[in-house]
């Protein structure tokens, strides 16, 4: 075979063979970058999911309060929820009574309990003093420490006193004075033993 045939005959032979292996190395090297590239995203922590504040809230809803305890008092009530029907406060019989429109524990809002002022139920709520604990336990089963840190009587035209608040508060609201003409209110702030500041 002539020199100029066996030159032509061995470049068509290597063409095929270096044009297959070019395009194997870059599809396989597009593979592979493409791969490594998702498997390295789903891997990283940077895109780790992580449950916003709004969304563990929407996991572990607030529950109402169940029941209310003042060691100071002797008192240990269940608490009922209440609402205000054409302008009456709907009253529980048989303990304490939550403004369903009022917080729920561990809310940043004013949360309302109220009561009659008989002698099992509210009677001595004024007795309380500045720094008394109260414990309210919710639906849910979880315990909630506040600590008075306020008492007063008001009319009750000044409501300011049960209107919601930008942060976690408990009032506690039951009739006083002659023929129950004023109110006796009583405000608390979250207390946690351990030292821990909340926000």
């Amino acid at each position: 075979m002539p020199e100029n045939n066996r030159k032509n005959a061995h470049a068509r032979f290597k063409k095929p063979g270096v044009s297959t292996i070019i395009t194997f190395t870059l599809a396989f090297s597009c593979f592979s970058f493409f791969f490594g590239y998702n498997r390295g995203v789903l891997a990283s922590p940077t895109f780790n999911y992580t449950p916003s504040a709004y969304t563990l809230a929407k996991q572990h809803p607030a529950s109402p309060p169940a029941k209310l305890v003042i060691k100071d008092l002797n008192l240990a009530l269940p608490i009922e929820e209440s609402h205000i029907v054409l302008g009456k406060w709907q009253v529980s019989q048989n303990g304490l009574s939550h403004l369903d429109s009022s917080g729920l524990p561990g809310e940043h809002d004013n949360m309302v309990i109220y009561g009659h002022d008989k002698s099992k139920v509210f009677g001595h709520l004024k007795n309380i003093k500045v720094g008394a604990l109260v414990t309210v336990t919710s639906q849910n089963g979880e315990v909630h420490t506040y600590k008075v840190i306020k008492t007063q009587v008001v009319t009750p035209d000044q409501i300011s006193v049960v209107l919601p608040t930008k942060t976690e508060l408990l009032t506690l609201y039951t009739c006083t004075g002659f023929g129950d003409t004023k109110r006796w209110v009583v405000q608390a702030l979250p207390f946690h033993t351990d030292g821990l500041k909340r926000t």
